[in-house]
């Protein structure tokens, strides 16, 4: 009898998957302890990580955006923010016991709320302070500190890939790399010691279709060209990279941007996903762990409702405003053709007119009984005639 527990990755089976974006089915994958071999492959890949730079070991911290040793005195001052995840990651490099690992914050951000990006830099430099502060006490190695990194995953509502729900809307990246530059040529100024990553999946949605495997049909221009750390290596080597990543990376944002419509673990992903949609698999958590996801699926469903009826709103807000403004311009332009039926001027300049043409400029000045009607009552004449001025 086939039950839950003996499938295998390749079943065909009905199953319910989890909303990896969603807070509950993120932080039971990638604020786990236990994951760390997912966690890790997975940051690996979307860094770009190889070498020296290549994570071996990660421990989660508190997600309290502070460490746990000023954690007490930032409770009394209440400057206390939480990030999703964070995590002190050891490289080669760092790796030894006299030496305190890097930082890592990871942010599963499913709306564009105001100020977010400020709010990244300062998750971020919170982090690079401990670290200074903690490194000044081993003699020579003052300063000499492990790069804080920050990765975002952007997101809202399922299926959306209209360009408003963009984060960074004036190009299509799917991937952007930020680090603190000069405006003028993009010159690192931190000598390599702050650095974030976005990735966007609303984006993807777009030019990544659930049924398109094959990397080479789409272009690599959708990510980053330049890795997103100062490096020695050379163009070909960071081509071969990125060639070897970005196939990787499209594999995860397939299962960030779908897992929840699947009904079977797909088949030809690597290990680490297989088990990374295990984990999403819904019938395996536990009644109280379901019970949670599906309330708080609720509450994101009704939250995106709300959030969709403000901006509709919003949108609608903005229109009547622009709408009153063009009114208000026909008004006057209308008042230019009064004058000049006034004075009996039959020449004019259809230039000088933004909105009236030149079959309204000729109505007004032939129709005999508008002579006493005012701008507003002429505006209002025009709408109801068969070429109407503005749509409503």
């Amino acid at each position: 009898m086939l039950t839950q527990d003996n499938l295998t990755p390749t079943t065909v089976f009905p199953l319910e998957f989890a909303n990896p974006t969603y807070d509950i089915a993120f932080k039971k994958l990638f604020g786990d302890q236990k994951n760390e071999a997912i966690i890790i492959d997975f940051l690996n890949t979307f860094f770009d990580f190889t070498g020296e730079k290549l994570i071996k070991k990660i421990k989660i911290l508190n997600a309290e955006n502070v460490e746990n040793n000023l954690l007490d005195e930032f409770k009394q001052s209440g400057k206390i923010t939480k990030v999703d995840v964070k995590y002190e990651y050891f490289t080669p490099v760092y790796e030894a016991k006299d030496r305190s690992g890097g930082r890592m914050i990871f942010e599963m951000q499913r709306a564009n709320p105001k100020n977010f990006m400020s709010r990244l830099l300062y998750y971020t430099s919170d982090s690079h302070v401990f670290l200074v502060n903690t490194n000044k006490k081993l003699g020579n190695l003052k300063y000499d500190i492990p790069p804080i990194y920050s990765l975002v995953i952007y997101t809202t509502k399922e299926g959306s890939s209209n360009e408003n729900t963009y984060l960074i809307n004036h190009n299509n990246s799917i991937e952007n790399s930020l680090a603190i530059t000069t405006l003028d040529d993009n010159v690192v100024l931190d000598e390599g010691k702050v650095f974030c990553k976005i990735f966007e999946l609303n984006k993807f949605r777009k030019y990544f279709k659930k049924e398109i495997n094959d990397i080479e049909k789409k272009t690599y221009d959708l990510f980053t060209k330049n890795l997103c750390y100062p490096n020695s290596y050379s163009k070909e080597e960071k081509k071969r990279i990125l060639r070897r990543t970005i196939e990787k990376k499209i594999e995860w944002l397939k299962f960030f941007a779908y897992c929840s419509e699947s009904t079977s673990i797909p088949e030809n992903i690597n290990t680490t996903l297989k088990n990374s949609y295990g984990l999403m698999n819904i019938s395996k958590w536990k009644e109280q762990e379901q019970k949670q996801y599906k309330k708080h699926q609720e509450e994101v469903e009704n939250y995106e409702l709300i959030l969709n009826q403000l901006n509709q709103e919003k949108k609608e807000k903005k229109k009547a405003k622009e709408q009153g403004i063009r009114i208000g311009e026909i008004k006057g332009e209308i008042g230019k053709v009064k004058f000049l039926k006034k004075y009996n001027i039959v020449q004019y300049d259809i230039k000088d007119f933004k909105h009236l043409k030149h079959h309204d400029i000729k109505k007004i000045l032939e129709e005999k009984n508008w002579e006493n009607l005012s701008n507003t009552q002429i505006f209002e004449e025009l709408q109801r005639g068969s070429h109407k001025i503005i749509e409503e």
